[in-house]
């Protein structure tokens, strides 16, 4: 990108921190008892004024993913394998921030599936030239663009893969029986397990899809493991449309104040107690003829919970969150309202807090967490 572009990026992104402060100024003007309800047609007209300029800027914002895979070809152009590349969703725009953020990734995640069927190919010693395959197909959902990556090389090995989840102590051979093949695969993106200890012929692909999974969550997003109609290792990357200003789920924890990123949150519910069950000693409830875990977010905020909770209330307050491949339900004291908020980072000192993702700043000048549900499933 050229220096007109990074500067007119400098300039969008000031816009956006201006926008921003405006719909907290609004947001706060919303909550003054001073106004008459005369007065609110004034509040509406600058809530109609907010948006529309939130969405100039935004249109100008989004370019397409074409930007960063145009690069790619080069590097298939450059392997010394025969690989074809299949390319879906490049007209898919997205924030130019998240693009600057992911191109140089991305880019480094393909030259290591390049590099691992190359390396296949030499273990593998045949003279006859066949076509490898990398397809990259991308959609859109919601306020959420994901991406998958998927080739044909030689799976991770099963067999090798939990002897060395066994041998670590990570899990014992009976946890291990009661998972599915993706569940298993899917340990290796576990912090507790190393590229060695998962495999030592998968070793660098290991650390890669490690490696981009935290490029990704640096930007709220989300990486899986999941296998193909083929019976390939696809890498499942959830990335956000854009930055800045998104739509939330406000809710109280222990009298403070949290943030719930809308896109994902699939429903809230009031839950009858008598609902609630128990499988393995955790607490769970039934969700669309699914059996979903119930988390209580005292635990998962690692808040102390002072009281304990009314085993007599007729109902406790859910939140159904998705995080990509899974549904859970989060109890929270109370469900509030829905709204714009602006997404703050909580610095380089409070960057690794877990399971929160940022801050924003709502409407009485108040400070809420936004809580990250990403692991929480």
């Amino acid at each position: 990108m050229n220096k007109k572009n990074n500067l007119d990026l400098e300039n969008l992104d000031e816009i956006m921190d201006l926008v921003g402060e405006l719909l907290i100024s609004k947001s706060r003007l919303e909550t003054l008892e001073a106004f008459k309800d005369q007065d609110r047609d004034i509040l509406s007209q600058l809530d109609r004024i907010t948006g529309e300029l939130h969405d100039k800027v935004m249109k100008v914002r989004m370019i397409p993913l074409a930007n960063i895979f145009q690069e790619f070809n080069q590097i298939i152009k450059a392997s010394k394998t025969k690989i074809e590349l299949d390319i879906e969703g490049k007209d898919i725009e997205v924030d130019r921030a998240v693009i600057n953020k992911l191109a140089d990734p991305l880019s480094q995640f393909l030259k290591s599936l390049v590099s691992n069927i190359e390396e296949q190919k030499i273990q593998e010693n045949t003279k006859e030239e066949i076509t490898e395959e990398i397809s990259i197909k991308a959609t859109k959902t919601g306020n959420e663009v994901i991406i998958e990556f998927e080739d044909n090389a030689k799976l991770i090995d099963l067999d090798q893969l939990q002897e060395k989840i066994i041998d670590n102590n990570i899990l014992s051979k009976e946890e291990l029986e009661k998972m599915s093949k993706e569940e298993i695969y899917n340990l290796i993106l576990k912090d507790n397990i190393s590229a060695e200890k998962a495999a030592e012929d998968a070793g660098q692909k290991i650390a890669a899809v490690k490696s981009i999974k935290k490029d990704i969550e640096a930007i709220n997003g989300d990486l899986y493991l999941e296998l193909s109609e083929d019976n390939n290792l696809k890498t499942v990357i959830i990335i956000p449309l854009k930055f800045a200003i998104t739509e939330a789920l406000m809710v109280k924890v222990d009298g403070d104040l949290f943030a719930i990123p809308l896109e994902m949150v699939s429903e809230t519910k009031r839950i009858p107690n008598s609902k609630i069950k128990k499988v393995k000693n955790e607490d769970v409830i039934n969700y669309r003829e699914n059996t979903i875990p119930l988390i209580d977010s005292y635990d998962f905020l690692n808040f102390n919970k002072e009281v304990e909770s009314d085993s007599s209330a007729s109902e406790i307050e859910v939140v159904i969150v998705n995080t990509g491949k899974k549904n859970a339900a989060l109890r929270v004291d109370e469900l509030l309202n829905q709204q714009d908020i602006v997404v703050k980072s909580l610095g380089e000192l409070l960057s690794n807090t877990k399971n929160i993702a940022g801050a924003t700043i709502i409407g009485d000048g108040e400070i809420a967490l936004i809580i990250d549900v990403r692991e929480i499933a």
